[in-house]
Parts: structure tokens; C-alpha cells; sequence
């Protein structure tokens, strides 16, 4: 079945998994700020929203003093304000902080600065603040870290004896949500409300810690997590002949467990059967929802008319993605000129951060280029700009995903 009637689904889809406050090209729309590296989707944003970019932006980062960020004093009081939040950029943290304590609530001056002996707010300065701001958090570093169930676990820090130790790696994930929950104005006046806060994860494998640190910090922020993949599989491709049949593997049961549901949603042409997974050199399957694990089947063959989409929510090394493929095509025919179609999909290209470790994974991918194509989106932007000098690698665009999403 072609890609045609995948693309018919996608609005339904998004009613099913996203919600949206602001109808998209109206011109009407939130103030949107991005740190420096996003702002590539910043500016496809700004005009889905307001089909151009406004005058003057809401923050100006480090032209001030030092690199002390500029906040837009006539632009803050503001319906609501949508804040692309970058995790890759370290030195940027604080700076982003900084801001997003800002927007919930700041004494403005009237003019171009307070008084030279205002050393409290006083007189004619106005509390603004956005009603609403929405954190949108691409990727979220620190999920990147290793898989915390293959280390030892001591009230939740892990052991490192690679140093003579014991040593305690210091529990970064959670720290970073807490800062990020604990991130409120300073001194607002008496009776005065705070911004509404939202903060939206995007394919993020730690829900359930995250959510736990900010109930820690007793916020009253709301946690939203969304997933890429049921938003993007309409557009990976499908079994180009009458024939063929569209699969989805995924490389573990647990992507498969989170996933299954939504991936049969999405697309008109699968069913449970054609929705499977990786278990130790096997490819499986279930035929009922309501199956036990006991009851899963194993592929035994795939038609070289077939198309396998290959999911893997992020990406540090090729390894895992490239032995499924392999191991996909080895229980299909081939010879002649013919192998199995295949697409790839990595929403988070991760590869360590690291140009050396992209080009490594660039070359692996090319021993299975033949009838496969690659798709990533621009989560990460170093990345991205890398992989975009690749003609076999689509890098898909988040931006209507943000706008579709918030």
C-alpha cells in the first residue's frame, strides 16, 4: 500500500494524542523564544504563527553586560509565550533559567531604565509577567546517560569503582528537573499571580523520575510528556507494491510495550501482526492485544516486496538500529539486485555529541544504504547540520510538530 492514505490520517492523529490553544497561520499566536541553537526552528514557528517574525524579539541573548541575556520590557506582558529550551548547550543553562524566572513576573520601569537610587521596586514600576509560558524540551540531556538498571543502585545514585572509590555519580537527570521545577519569579507583590507554567517533554525515556522531581519540589507547574513516533510514521514510507506489507520493529519489547498502540492508530495500513520486536535474535510479534508474552510468534520470513520501518527513540551508536536491519533482510530473499526495503527512524540522533562519533555512524549506515533510508529530526541542531550532508538521511523539521503540539 503507498504512503497516500497514511497522509490522510494525520490530522485525526493529532486529535487523538496532542491538543493545541492557537489555530496555526491565523496570525494570532504566542510570543516565541528559543535558546540561540533552536533558533532555526524558532523562526519556522514564528511564521507558521504570524507568517513573518516580529520587529523586535522578546529576549536578546548575551548583549548585554558580560552575557547577561535582554528581556524585552514593552514585549513581556503577554498573553502567553512558547520557550524552546536547549539541554545540549551547557553554558546556556543558567542563562535560560535566568529568563524563564523572568517572564513569571519582573518589575518594569517606565523609560529606558529605573531610577539611579531605586534600590527596591517603588513608584511608578509595573509588575508584567506572561500569562502563560510553555517550556518545550526537545531533548532532554540527560536521559542520554547510561541505563541506571545496569548499574548498582544505592538510594538511587550509582556506584562508580573505576577510580578506586566507591564514588557517587552525582544524579544529573533529576537534578536538572528540580532546577527546572524550583524555577520561579523572586518577590512578587502581594495578591499578584504568577505565570501559568507547562513544561513539555518530547520523547523522553525517564517519565516517571522526572515527574518525580518536580513533586518534590511541590510544583504546581503541569508535566506534559509527547511522543514523536505515532506523528511521524505516517511519513516513513511504505511497501511500494500491491502485494507488500508495511511493518514496524522495534529493536526491544519495552519501545514496543510504549508504542504499540499509538503506531496502530496512526496508520491504516497496520495491524497488531505487523507491529513487532527484537527479543534475543528473534523477531516477534503478537496477534491479540490481550496476548501474554508466552503466546508471541516469530517471524519466519518477510516478502522482498515488504518495507520494515525501524524505530529507535535515540541514537548513540548504530549498533542496535543496524542489527535489526541486518537481521530483517537475512529472513527475507535477496540476491539479484534484490534486499528489503527498509526505513530507519531516530528521532534523537545523539552520537555522543560528537562529530567523530556522527561520521563513524554515517559510514555504518552506509553498508545497509541499498533500498534504506534514514529519518531524524533536528532535536538535537549539531547534529542535525552534520547529517544534513547526507543524501540517504531525511532530517525531519519539529517545528509544525511544537506548533501542533502546544
Amino acid at each position: 500500500m503507498g504512503n497516500a492514505c497514511c497522509l490522510q490520517e494525520k490530522e485525526q492523529l493529532k486529535e487523538i494524542v496532542m491538543t493545541k490553544s492557537w489555530k496555526v497561520g491565523s496570525g494570532e499566536g504566542p510570543m516565541i523564544i528559543c535558546a540561540p541553537a533552536y533558533e532555526v526552528i524558532g523562526r519556522e514557528l514564528r511564521k507558521l504563527y504570524w507568517d513573518g517574525t516580529p520587529s523586535e524579539p522578546l529576549v536578546v541573548w548575551g548583549n548585554g553586560p558580560g552575557t547577561i541575556p535582554l528581556l524585552h520590557a514593552e514585549r513581556l506582558p503577554c498573553h502567553e509565550v512558547v520557550f524552546i529550551f536547549d539541554t545540549v548547550d551547557q553554558s546556556m543553562l543558567f542563562p535560560q533559567l535566568a529568563v524563564l524566572q523572568a517572564l513569571q513576573g519582573s518589575w518594569v520601569y517606565p523609560g529606558r531604565s529605573p531610577p539611579n537610587n531605586a534600590s527596591s521596586p517603588e513608584g511608578s514600576a509595573k509588575w508584567c509577567r506572561a500569562d502563560k509560558v510553555t517550556v518545550v524540551i526537545p531533548w532532554y540531556r540527560p536521559a542520554g546517560q547510561p541505563n541506571p538498571l545496569r548499574c548498582n543502585v544505592v538510594e538511587r545514585l550509582r556506584i562508580k569503582d573505576e577510580f578506586g572509590g566507591p564514588y557517587l555519580e552525582v544524579n544529573y537527570m533529576e537534578g536538572l528537573a528540580s532546577l527546572l521545577a524550583g524555577c520561579k519569579p523572586l518577590s512578587p507583590p502581594q495578591g499578584c499571580k504568577t505565570s501559568e507554567m507547562e513544561f513539555v517533554f518530547f520523547s523522553s525515556s525517564q517519565e516517571e523520575r522526572i515527574r518525580s522531581a518536580f513533586e518534590d519540589q511541590l510544583s504546581q507547574s503541569s508535566v506534559r510528556f509527547v511522543q514523536f513516533i505515532p506523528y511521524f510514521l505516517p511519513d516513513l514510507g511504505a511497501a511500494e507494491e500491491e502485494n507488500g506489507i508495511t511493518y514496524v520493529l522495534f529493536p526491544s519489547r519495552g519501545l514496543y510495550e510504549k508504542h504499540w498502540e499509538a503506531s496502530v492508530k496512526s496508520r491504516r495500513d497496520l495491524e497488531l501482526s505487523q507491529i513487532l520486536w527484537l527479543d534475543a535474535g528473534s523477531i516477534c510479534y503478537l496477534e491479540q492485544p490481550t496476548s501474554s508474552w508466552e503466546k508471541a510468534k516469530c517471524v519466519k520470513s518477510f516478502q522482498t516486496e515488504d518495507h520494515v520501518i525501524i524505530i529507535e527513540e535515540a541514537l548513540t551508536n548504530p549498533n542496535v538500529i543496524v542489527g535489526a536491519a541486518r537481521l530483517a533482510r537475512s529472513l527475507a530473499p535477496h540476491g539479484a539486485g534484490n534486499v528489503l526495503s527498509l526505513s530507519l527512524f531516530v528521532p534523537h540522533f545523539v552520537a555522543d555529541y560528537d562529530r567523530e562519533v556522527v561520521s563513524t555512524t554515517r559510514t555504518t549506515m552506509w553498508k545497509i544504504s541499498r533500498r534504506c533510508r534514514m529519518f531524524t529530526t533536528n532535536t538535537i541542531p549539531l547534529m542535525a547540520d552534520l547529517l544534513r550532508q547526507d543524501q540517504e538521511i531525511d532530517v525531519l523539521s519539529i517545528a509544525q510538530f511544537i506548533a501542533d503540539t502546544v
